[in-house]
């Protein structure tokens, strides 16, 4: 039985807490109507609901977004499934396909797009069998003048990331 199916996997709870600059420029987008939903998730303080958007919270988090172009229903069901890549511009793979994926023993990256001032603007995981897609993902739809880059994962880079964030 693998991670993806749904019945042995839940990474609710294993979002880090996302910067307030960075959910600042992705609410500009989402206003802009450059993205279709931004999510808060667990443990991350939500940024005020802007005009004319709808709100939806479930166990993974808070999300505002544009009820004209997803519905409620269709983020808590993608939601359900750890699938929050699909509405959230994080390209094609969830985060249980990518857990699927180290337990078969690949490598974990990361692909992140970053402003020109440095701040992180997105970020997903990957394998070595999905990064170069979702680089090209990454690249394809990233807002003009912002940077792509793709590194393996250092978990003591990690881990120091996750201490400094839970020190507020």
């Amino acid at each position: 039985m693998g991670l993806s199916d749904g019945l042995t996997y839940s990474d609710t709870g294993r979002c880090l807490p996302e910067n307030r600059r960075t959910l600042e420029l992705q609410q500009e987008q989402l206003k802009a109507g450059k993205r279709d939903v931004q999510m808060f998730p667990l443990g991350t303080r939500e940024l005020p609901l802007p005009d004319r958007l709808s709100r939806f919270q479930n166990d993974r988090g808070v999300f505002h977004f544009h009820a004209d172009k997803i519905s409620a229903d269709e983020i808590a069901h993608l939601s359900a499934q750890s699938r929050e890549n699909v509405f959230l511009k994080l390209g094609p793979y969830s985060k249980p396909e990518i857990m699927d994926r180290f337990r078969d023993g690949e490598r974990l990256f990361y692909v992140t797009e970053y402003t020109p001032d440095g701040v992180e603007f997105r970020s997903a995981a990957g394998t070595e069998s999905t990064i170069d897609e979702q680089f090209d993902y990454f690249e394809l739809s990233k807002e003009p003048g912002n940077t792509v880059v793709k590194v393996e994962l250092d978990w003591n880079a990690v881990m120091s990331v996750m201490l400094d964030r839970m020190k507020g």
